[in-house]
């Protein structure tokens, strides 16, 4: 599957832009949304958006379609369906592109970066670890949003979603500030 970087996807949202019938505001995550905004250097393959707005998804279609016909740039379009985002994060919303007819709604960045670490995968920690690169994440504020609003609020087994959050802290911030966390989150005792 082919990547594209920010001028290929810059490139192809403004032809987007140029075959929309009408005004379309899109909500978006995942790599693309951290290459827009937050200037990560990394690749991406897709667009995820959440929720679509109904009745615009085939002008939406159409639009991508020539758009890929004029850049030769074939980014993939879909629904963002298991996205999971910290509490409260429509409160934060940044706006990632504005053009003619199309603007992108992205997460903030602490958002974006809980979100990302989630999923976990090597792509998804490239990303994370560029953002903060260019836009340095404050640990505490970090910190703050994950246990807040994000640990146990998820899906999924909290000890496993701590477990990743260390190893991005670790990425992030190294073995001595990942070990205060460890211990605060229960995480240095063995599992019952």
């Amino acid at each position: 599957m082919l990547r594209f970087d920010r001028d290929q996807i810059v490139r192809f949202l403004r032809a987007l832009d140029a075959a929309l019938e009408r005004d379309l505001k899109i909500f978006v995550v995942g790599g693309l949304a951290a290459v827009l905004k937050y200037d990560a250097v990394v690749k991406t393959s897709d667009m995820d958006v959440v929720g679509i707005v109904s009745g615009r998804s085939a002008d939406l279609s159409r639009a991508a379609h020539i758009a890929s016909e004029v850049t030769g740039i074939a980014l993939s379009i879909g629904e963002a369906t298991i996205t999971e985002l910290p509490y409260n994060y429509e409160d934060r919303l940044k706006q990632g592109l504005k053009l003619k007819k199309l603007v992108v709604i992205v997460p903030d960045k602490y958002d974006l970066a809980l979100s990302k670490m989630l999923r976990g995968d090597e792509h998804d920690l490239e990303a994370i670890v560029s953002m903060h690169e260019h836009h340095r994440f404050s640990e505490r504020t970090l910190v703050r949003r994950f246990e807040e609003e994000f640990w146990k609020m998820v899906m999924g087994d909290s000890r496993s979603i701590a477990i990743s959050m260390l190893n991005l802290m670790e990425i992030l911030y190294g073995k001595e500030r990942t070990a205060i966390y460890k211990k605060r989150w229960g995480l240095d005792k063995p599992r019952p």
